[in-house]
C-alpha cells in the first residue's frame, strides 16, 4: 500500500467518524428533545389532577352544603306546618265551644 492509498484511507476513515459522530449527536439532540416535550405534557397532566381534584373537593362540598340547606328547611317546614295544624285543632276546638 502506497503513503498516497494510506492518506486517502484515512482521510475517509476520518470523515467516516465524522459522519458518525454528528448522527449521534443528532439522535441525543432528538432525544433529549423528546425527553422535555415528555416532562411538559407530565407536568402539565399532573396540574390537571390537582385541577380535578380541587373541582371535586369543591363539588363535594357544595352538594354536602345544599343536603344540610334542604335538611334544615324540610325542619322548619314540618315545624311550621305542625304548628298551623296546632292552632286549627284550637280554632276548632274554640268554635265548637262557642267560644
Amino acid at each position: 500500500m502506497s503513503e498516497d492509498q494510506a492518506a486517502v484511507i484515512s482521510e475517509q476513515l476520518g470523515r467516516l467518524k465524522d459522519n458518525i459522530e454528528s448522527r449521534f449527536q443528532r439522535i441525543e439532540a432528538l432525544i433529549n428533545h423528546q425527553n422535555e416535550i415528555s416532562e411538559e405534557r407530565l407536568r402539565a397532566l399532573r396540574v390537571e389532577v390537582g385541577d380535578l381534584r380541587k373541582a371535586k373537593d369543591d363539588h363535594e362540598t357544595r352538594i354536602r352544603s345544599a343536603t344540610e340547606g334542604v335538611t334544615q328547611f324540610k325542619m322548619y317546614s314540618g315545624l311550621a306546618n305542625g304548628g298551623s295544624g296546632l292552632l286549627s285543632i284550637i280554632a276548632l276546638v274554640k268554635s265548637f265551644f262557642g267560644g
